[in-house]
């Protein structure tokens, strides 16, 4: 049997029982709390003045059995496995100057990262219709430029995922770049980090089979800073998997069909680095032009990633009631004691 509350229930009992010595001490009564069985069946003691004698132990009794019930006790029957479907999964997301650019989605054109943070919220949260949302996976988000930022750690909390995601916005020109390396080592520190955490709650089978990080950027690494691929390697050590998006220009929506291969971040963007990274460890490479095909994208990593997994709990019974009754019948008798046959007792 287990008590989770008992230390407040401890105090609570403890303050009671300085009272109750104090009360006798001051009442002279300290005779009283130890009656005299001797008197009684030498007939010198009443049976109404041994009863009278025994209330204040009745109630501290009564006391003792409430603390109990207060400390909540509860027994572990039985240990419910539920299997379910989830991964852990860290977005790391570029917000470099370049995410400014323009991007169709559904019709209309605007900025890259707009549509990015979108595309990322129907993942987490479903469409109603191509992504179906991830309510069974724990995921974070790490943003990008110039350096790495943790956004929000690995939650189950999507709706404040989602919330802090809105938040996003593109670097400024003092903060810009693309630190496609150090955002990786983060990442991969980050899930190293947590799957410790999960050890040491003894909930490690819940994402060690599955840690994925989605890497997507429209940029190329940026000079000096951490080597993606050494960074991958590091990943591909602790079994994470990455998956790399490359977001490239649209021919169709700038300059007449031709001025994106002008622009900096265009379709002929080397993404040999993070396909490279992919690659090492186990995971894939996708590029999206629109925001139709980011959604087909993360389409393709809902059906690779759909990891089961066993979930243990215990069903405990709560036990407070066995006490409580007990309490609650002992201070009715003392009331009726004391108002009934030893109401007019001295």
């Amino acid at each position: 049997m287990e008590f989770p509350h008992w230390p407040s229930a401890l105090v609570f009992f403890l303050v009671y029982l300085v009272f109750f010595l104090w009360h006798f001490k001051h009442k002279g009564g300290a005779a009283l709390l130890v009656p005299d069985l001797g008197g009684l069946v030498k007939g010198s003691v009443s049976p109404r003045v041994m009863a009278a004698n025994l209330l204040p132990w009745l109630r501290l009794v009564c006391v003792a059995l409430i603390a109990v019930a207060l400390s909540q006790p509860r027994v572990g029957e039985t240990a419910v496995t539920t299997e379910q479907e989830g991964v852990a999964i860290l977005m790391i997301m570029d917000r470099s100057s370049s995410m400014l650019d323009p991007m169709v989605f559904r019709g209309q054109e605007t900025e890259r990262l707009e549509v990015v943070k979108k595309v990322f919220e129907e993942f987490v949260l479903g469409d109603g219709s191509q992504l179906k949302g991830r309510p069974g996976d724990r995921i974070g988000l790490i943003t990008f430029a110039g350096f790495a930022e943790e956004i929000s750690p690995l939650t189950l909390d999507h709706q404040s995922l989602v919330h802090f995601a809105r938040t996003v916005q593109v670097a400024q020109r003092f903060e810009d770049g693309t630190m496609i390396g150090d955002a990786l080592e983060q990442a991969t520190l980050r899930m190293i980090a947590y799957q410790g955490l999960l050890k040491r709650q003894g909930h490690d089978q819940l994402d060690l089979r599955s840690k994925v990080m989605i890497l997507l950027t429209d940029g190329q690494q940026s000079q000096g800073g951490v080597d993606p691929l050494e960074a991958a390697q590091m990943a591909k050590q602790n079994g994470i998997r990455l998956y790399s998006i490359a977001i490239v220009g649209n021919q169709r929506s700038a300059f007449g069909g031709l001025g994106s291969f002008f622009r900096l971040n265009n379709p002929f963007l080397d993404t040999s680095l993070i396909e490279e990274a992919a690659r090492m460890t186990g995971g894939g490479f996708f590029k999206a032009d629109t925001g139709e095909s980011l959604v087909q994208v993360y389409q393709k990593i809902d059906e690779l990633e759909k990891t089961k997994f066993e979930e243990k709990r215990v069903v405990y019974k709560e036990r407070f009631a066995s006490f409580l009754v007990p309490a609650l019948v002992l201070l009715l008798l003392e009331l009726a004691l004391s108002w009934g046959p030893l109401r007019k007792l001295p």
